[in-house]
């Protein structure tokens, strides 16, 4: 079962500091021409997972039909991670940052390998002025290489990083899973959802938790 979705989804353009987004036509499901693209999501299995390593800032009002809301205050302001590898997973991920007006910066890594890597500062990772520490890291479990229960298990061997709040997005609501990733020390465990507006509501919800929570001192890099 697939879920088509009707989204504005740019393509990215780099710019200095940030990533703007400029609309192409397509033709809408109807045939007619409208501003957005058509994204069809792959359904109730892996959403999300692997893709190019993008840095992602949305500013208010750069988010055509985004919603409107309060932003977060430099205070509250995140570095997230994302392991995901799945390219049609990314771009409905992307469309929902646009879409929630997301002012946090979101740098989606290719696999478990890579967020390892990321969090090592090792290779491309190593200027930490350009990839700077996570607040957050996001991670699903079935990737290829290095899995999100063993990035969750080296982190449980890691103490100056374990307490890194690390949320698990994953198609699978097997209870083993589950209790698997709470056993390794998960923050969080959600199933991914079919529907654009349950995505948006998670990482709303999420971000908001995370960005008003007092967070014990991170390191620049694990060890």
């Amino acid at each position: 079962m697939s879920l088509g979705l009707n989204l504005f989804v740019g393509r990215i353009q780099p710019r200095a500091s940030e990533y703007t987004v400029n609309a192409e036509p397509e033709k809408n499901f109807c045939g007619n021409r409208r501003r957005h693209t058509r994204l069809n999501a792959p359904g109730t299995m892996g959403l999300f997972s692997n893709s190019d390593m993008r840095k992602y800032s949305v500013r208010e009002g750069n988010a055509e039909g985004g919603d409107t809301g309060p932003m977060a205050t430099q205070s509250e302001r995140l570095t997230v991670v994302i392991a995901e590898d799945d390219d049609d997973a990314i771009h409905l991920l992307e469309a929902a940052l646009q879409a929630i007006a997301c002012e946090h910066m979101v740098r989606i890594v290719r696999d478990g390998q890579d967020a390892l890597e990321y969090l090592k500062g090792e290779g491309k990772y190593a200027d930490r002025k350009a990839f700077p520490f996570p607040d957050v890291l996001l991670i699903d479990l079935k990737m290829p290489l290095v899995s999100g229960l063993e990035v969750l298990g080296w982190l449980s061997k890691h103490p100056e990083c374990n307490v890194l709040p690390t949320i698990v997005f994953s198609s699978s609501s097997h209870p083993s899973d589950i209790k698997r990733a709470y056993g390794l020390g998960a923050s969080a465990y959600f199933v991914k959802p079919i529907a654009f507006e349950q995505l948006k509501s998670i990482l709303r919800s999420t971000f908001e938790f995370w960005g008003k929570c007092v967070k014990p001192p991170l390191p620049q890099k694990c060890a």
